[in-house]
């Protein structure tokens, strides 16, 4: 058998993180933490925000951002 694919993406869909790893569930936990701190920020009031250092327009965008946009530092 081939190793090349007729459809080189299936090969990426079978190759990397596996749903059954532990790396797998451990992205899927920080992606979820973040989801919910970025729901947080958008329920925050002004003093809240001002608290920690944001502005209104600082916690609107981050909690535009999607689930998956994770900053590198944090995937570990």
């Amino acid at each position: 058998m081939s190793q090349y694919h007729a459809l080189p993406h299936t090969n990426a869909l079978t190759s990397g993180l596996s749903m059954h790893t532990p790396a797998f569930f451990a992205q899927l936990r920080v992606a979820l933490i973040v989801a919910r701190t970025r729901r947080g920020l958008s329920k925050m009031d002004n003093n809240a925000l001002e608290d920690i250092g944001l502005t209104a327009d600082q916690a609107a965008f981050e909690a535009s951002r999607s689930f998956w946009d994770i900053a590198p530092q944090c995937k570990n």
